[in-house]
Protein backbone atom coordinates (compact mmCIF):
# COMPACT_ATOMS: atom_id res chain seq x y z
CA UNK A 1 0.00 0.00 0.00
CA UNK A 2 1.36 3.51 -1.05
CA UNK A 3 1.56 6.55 1.78
CA UNK A 4 2.32 8.79 -1.14
CA UNK A 5 0.22 12.07 -0.86
CA UNK A 6 -2.18 13.47 -3.76
CA UNK A 7 -0.14 14.38 -6.94
CA UNK A 8 -1.84 18.05 -6.40
CA UNK A 9 -2.95 19.59 -3.20
CA UNK A 10 -4.57 22.52 -4.24
CA UNK A 11 -4.28 23.94 -0.49
CA UNK A 12 -0.42 23.57 -0.81
CA UNK A 13 1.90 26.84 -0.68
CA UNK A 14 2.75 28.03 -4.24
CA UNK A 15 6.52 27.19 -5.12
CA UNK A 16 9.16 29.58 -4.44
CA UNK A 17 8.83 32.36 -7.02
CA UNK A 18 5.46 31.50 -8.19
CA UNK A 19 2.01 32.83 -7.99
CA UNK A 20 -1.31 30.33 -7.06
CA UNK A 21 -4.93 32.57 -8.03
CA UNK A 22 -8.56 30.39 -8.21
CA UNK A 23 -10.65 31.22 -11.22
CA UNK A 24 -14.60 30.21 -10.64
CA UNK A 25 -16.24 29.22 -14.63
CA UNK A 26 -18.15 26.74 -15.85
CA UNK A 27 -17.41 23.49 -17.13
CA UNK A 28 -17.44 23.04 -21.06
CA UNK A 29 -16.97 19.09 -21.28
CA UNK A 30 -20.87 18.50 -21.44
CA UNK A 31 -24.12 20.74 -21.86
CA UNK A 32 -24.64 20.85 -17.89
CA UNK A 33 -21.95 23.62 -17.48
CA UNK A 34 -21.14 22.99 -13.94
CA UNK A 35 -19.54 25.60 -11.58
CA UNK A 36 -15.61 24.68 -11.27
CA UNK A 37 -12.96 26.46 -9.42
CA UNK A 38 -9.73 26.54 -11.80
CA UNK A 39 -6.39 26.36 -9.83
CA UNK A 40 -3.52 28.04 -11.47
CA UNK A 41 -0.06 28.78 -10.93
CA UNK A 42 1.99 31.12 -12.50
CA UNK A 43 5.78 30.61 -12.36
CA UNK A 44 6.54 33.42 -14.71
CA UNK A 45 5.62 32.06 -17.77
CA UNK A 46 2.34 32.53 -17.94
CA UNK A 47 -0.50 30.97 -15.48
CA UNK A 48 -0.99 27.25 -15.97
CA UNK A 49 -3.63 25.17 -14.97
CA UNK A 50 -2.59 22.81 -12.05
CA UNK A 51 -6.38 21.63 -10.78
CA UNK A 52 -10.35 21.72 -11.39
CA UNK A 53 -12.49 21.19 -8.76
CA UNK A 54 -16.12 21.73 -8.84
CA UNK A 55 -17.60 24.71 -6.87
CA UNK A 56 -19.37 24.33 -3.94
CA UNK A 57 -21.00 28.23 -4.25
CA UNK A 58 -22.64 26.97 -7.64
CA UNK A 59 -26.62 26.68 -7.62
CA UNK A 60 -26.72 23.67 -9.64
CA UNK A 61 -23.99 21.02 -9.00
CA UNK A 62 -22.96 22.59 -5.37
CA UNK A 63 -19.03 21.16 -6.01
CA UNK A 64 -19.99 17.56 -7.03
CA UNK A 65 -18.17 17.57 -10.46
CA UNK A 66 -18.18 14.21 -12.83
CA UNK A 67 -15.17 12.28 -14.60
CA UNK A 68 -15.59 14.13 -17.34
CA UNK A 69 -15.23 17.62 -15.55
CA UNK A 70 -12.19 16.13 -13.15
CA UNK A 71 -10.12 15.79 -16.37
CA UNK A 72 -10.92 18.76 -18.00
CA UNK A 73 -7.10 19.86 -17.78
CA UNK A 74 -6.15 16.96 -20.00
CA UNK A 75 -7.66 19.56 -22.72
CA UNK A 76 -4.74 21.82 -22.03
CA UNK A 77 -1.68 19.27 -21.37
CA UNK A 78 -2.68 15.58 -22.90
CA UNK A 79 0.44 14.50 -24.63
CA UNK A 80 -1.95 12.89 -27.25
CA UNK A 81 -3.45 16.24 -27.86
CA UNK A 82 -3.20 17.33 -31.43
CA UNK A 83 -1.57 20.88 -31.86
CA UNK A 84 -1.37 21.23 -35.63
CA UNK A 85 -3.30 19.55 -38.29
CA UNK A 86 -2.35 16.28 -39.62
CA UNK A 87 -3.63 15.16 -43.70
CA UNK A 88 -3.45 11.22 -44.48
CA UNK A 89 0.30 10.75 -46.01
CA UNK A 90 -0.53 10.96 -49.74
CA UNK A 91 -1.08 6.77 -50.69
CA UNK A 92 -2.30 5.63 -47.30
CA UNK A 93 -5.37 3.79 -47.36
CA UNK A 94 -8.63 5.17 -44.45
CA UNK A 95 -7.20 3.45 -41.47
CA UNK A 96 -4.05 3.05 -41.26
CA UNK A 97 -2.95 5.80 -39.49
CA UNK A 98 -0.43 7.46 -41.35
CA UNK A 99 -0.49 11.13 -41.59
CA UNK A 100 1.75 14.25 -41.89
CA UNK A 101 1.73 17.45 -40.12
CA UNK A 102 0.70 20.81 -42.41
CA UNK A 103 0.23 24.09 -41.86
CA UNK A 104 -3.10 25.91 -41.17
CA UNK A 105 -3.35 27.58 -43.93
CA UNK A 106 -2.76 24.22 -46.83
CA UNK A 107 -5.27 22.67 -44.21
CA UNK A 108 -8.09 25.24 -44.47
CA UNK A 109 -7.39 25.19 -48.23
CA UNK A 110 -7.62 21.56 -48.78
CA UNK A 111 -11.13 21.42 -46.39
CA UNK A 112 -12.49 24.15 -48.27
CA UNK A 113 -11.83 23.13 -51.94
CA UNK A 114 -13.49 19.91 -50.30
CA UNK A 115 -16.86 21.44 -49.31
CA UNK A 116 -17.09 23.54 -52.66
CA UNK A 117 -16.90 20.08 -54.66
CA UNK A 118 -19.12 18.97 -52.77
CA UNK A 119 -21.24 21.97 -53.16
CA UNK A 120 -20.62 22.13 -56.93
CA UNK A 121 -21.70 18.02 -57.30
CA UNK A 122 -24.32 17.93 -55.11
CA UNK A 123 -25.85 21.56 -54.50
CA UNK A 124 -26.01 23.19 -51.55
CA UNK A 125 -28.33 21.33 -49.67
CA UNK A 126 -25.43 18.36 -49.83
CA UNK A 127 -23.68 20.38 -46.58
CA UNK A 128 -25.59 20.39 -43.16
CA UNK A 129 -23.55 22.00 -40.10
CA UNK A 130 -25.08 19.29 -36.87
CA UNK A 131 -24.37 21.71 -33.47
CA UNK A 132 -24.26 19.21 -30.55
CA UNK A 133 -22.57 19.23 -27.35
CA UNK A 134 -20.64 21.22 -26.36
CA UNK A 135 -20.53 22.99 -29.37
CA UNK A 136 -24.38 23.56 -29.05
CA UNK A 137 -23.69 26.34 -26.66
CA UNK A 138 -21.39 27.75 -28.58
CA UNK A 139 -21.93 31.12 -30.11
CA UNK A 140 -18.76 31.86 -32.32
CA UNK A 141 -19.20 28.18 -33.55
CA UNK A 142 -22.52 28.94 -34.90
CA UNK A 143 -20.87 32.36 -36.65
CA UNK A 144 -18.09 30.64 -37.95
CA UNK A 145 -20.21 27.73 -39.42
CA UNK A 146 -22.08 29.60 -41.22
CA UNK A 147 -18.95 30.76 -43.39
CA UNK A 148 -19.44 27.35 -45.27
CA UNK A 149 -22.99 27.58 -45.97
CA UNK A 150 -24.87 29.62 -48.79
Amino acid sequence: MSTAGPLHDPAADALPGSTTEVKTTTCYMCACRCGIRVHLRDSGDGPQVRYIEGNPEHPLNKGILCAKGSSGIMKQYSPARLTKPLMRRPGAARGDSQFVEVGWDEAFADIGERLRRVQREHGCDALAFCQGNPVMHNYGASIYAQSFLP
